[in-house]
């Protein structure tokens, strides 16, 4: 269930649009990223934060809206002679997607794994701006498609719909330090409850783009379709384990081509490689880009499954938390303390475990490795309760150290109807209660909600999503015991 509502979050959250976005399953330890943060216009979909410790971005589109000028007339049926069937105009976009990977033949001391499919295929989307519906045709080597329509928005829809099968080719390490993950290959567009939508019109608070994330490269002035274009690059390294067996060192890079002179995504490419594992890449990138018009059976969803639907909370999976006061202050640019502590990073996930876990009798341990005055990853530990957290402390200046990514498992956020605010969790086993804690820029707001085994959509009434800057769940079981807990800072 965890991983099936982690790959969820990556779904939902970070959609197509922007964000990493999603991350394989590989538990990642110290990472550092060579990219900083710049105050400069975001756009994407939603950011998610905390996921497993993950260290990968695989960040996909920046939404800024460029209407070309062809047209063109694309019928789903033969029109009747003596009718003229009205047309509408849409924005039509066609992509080229390839990937590679190489995979280690001890793969971690695991089984390398590849499924049947191909590694290229080409993606078309045609988008009803005016009445928000979207439409998104994967066509493979062989003439096979996968079709999606989502309604409402491009990456984050209110329903979604989806017919044909996936014949993309997955690669992963079965049973080794890979895990039994979905595979390193990062992107499928099979696999999203959206479309992708490159320089979208919509407005996606909260997301990082390119200028954001990416460190501008002097020098380069092409895409992979020859077309001039400014290159940006974000690089992290680290290395990936469980805390059980080797860890093996991890570099990924994401690069967008942009627009020389419009500042328009044209290609996003993104590559990883995992000592002794595998080596992978995949490349996306807008071909054309056009207003055509097209019948309205375009978008008719006979025949299609429906796969997503906001609204649709009929096995539990969403609730609404009730407003409480918080038990502890969350910081605007990092989770906890509220005010840096000065004394250490051991210090501070043993301060985390007895003032907001309850864990008295914690001991916290950090990397052997890590510089000293660098990011820590520390794990604290309750052996009396049987529990243990992943809490991720890095150095603030002069000020002392903060975290700002907690947890085994994911948290995310998501925007649902009437631009309602959504937490969005892995259960917890265990679990019957959260208190959902959010720091904005001047307080912390709190709320608590009762949960059920399938929670994973929590609805936070009383705030907005621009508000937002971290976010910290804290989970506990029936005798109130904290069981565990999770967190991630949200770009605001």
């Amino acid at each position: 269930m965890s991983q099936e509502i982690d790959d969820r979050i990556r779904s939902v959250v970070r959609a197509i649009a922007e964000a990493s976005p999603e991350p394989p399953p590989v538990p990642a330890g110290q990472l550092t990223s060579t990219a900083t943060n710049r105050n400069v216009r975001r756009k994407g979909a939603l950011v998610s934060a905390g996921l497993a410790f993950v260290g990968v971005l695989a960040v996909v589109g920046v939404m800024l809206f460029l209407r070309g000028q062809g047209t063109e007339v694309i019928s789903t049926t033969t029109p009747p002679a003596e009718a003229t069937i009205a047309l509408i105009p849409v924005l039509h976009q066609v992509y080229e997607y390839r990937q590679s990977a190489e995979l280690s033949t001890t793969c971690g001391e695991g089984q390398a794994v590849e499924s049947e499919g191909f590694d290229t295929l080409t993606i078309e989307v045609w988008a009803d701006l005016e009445n928000r519906r979207f439409r998104q045709q994967v066509t493979y080597p062989d003439g096979s498609t996968h079709d999606v329509i989502a309604l409402g928005h491009p990456s984050l829809p209110s329903s979604s719909y989806a017919r044909g099968e996936s014949k993309l080719k997955r690669a992963t390490c079965a049973g080794g330090t890979g895990g039994n993950d979905p595979g390193f290959l990062l992107f499928n567009p099979t696999e999203n409850l959206g479309v992708l939508l490159f320089n979208s019109p919509f407005e996606e608070p909260g997301a990082m783009g390119y200028a954001e994330l990416g460190t501008l490269i002097a020098g380069v002035d092409t895409d992979s379709q020859g077309r001039p274009a400014t290159l940006y690059r974000e690089t992290i390294e680290g290395t990936t384990g469980n805390g059980s067996g080797a860890e093996h060192a991890i570099k990924q890079a994401t690069e967008w081509y942009v627009d020389q002179k419009s500042g328009d995504l044209l290609e996003v490419a993104f590559n990883q490689t995992i000592e002794g594992i595998a080596a992978v890449g995949q490349t996306t990138t807008l071909v054309t880009e056009e207003e055509v018009r097209v019948e309205n059976s375009l978008f008719d969803t006979t025949g299609y499954t429906l796969v997503w639907e906001e609204s649709d909370y009929s096995e539990g999976a969403g609730v609404e938390a009730e407003p409480v006061e918080p038990s502890t202050a969350l910081g605007p640019e990092w989770i906890w303390p509220e005010t840096p502590d000065p004394v250490g990073p051991i210090e501070v996930a043993t301060r985390f475990a007895a003032e907001v876990l309850g864990w008295t009798q914690a001991t916290a341990v950090a990397d052997p490795e890590a510089a000293a005055d660098g990011p820590q990853v520390v794990t604290i530990n309750d052996e009396s309760l049987g529990r243990s957290l992943m809490f991720f402390v890095f150095p603030i200046g002069s000020e002392g150290w903060a975290s700002n990514q907690i947890g085994n498992e994911g948290v995310g956020l998501g925007v649902g109807a009437e631009a309602s605010v959504k937490a969005i969790i892995t259960p917890v086993e265990g679990a019957i209660s959260a208190e959902i804690l959010v720091g904005t820029a001047d307080n912390t707001l709190a709320w608590r909600v009762d949960l059920a085994p399938k929670t994973t959509d929590i609805t936070l009434p009383g705030v907005a999503y621009d508000d937002i800057r971290t976010v910290l769940v804290v989970f506990s079981d029936g005798a109130g015991q904290v069981v565990s807990a999770a967190g991630g800072h949200f770009y605001p």
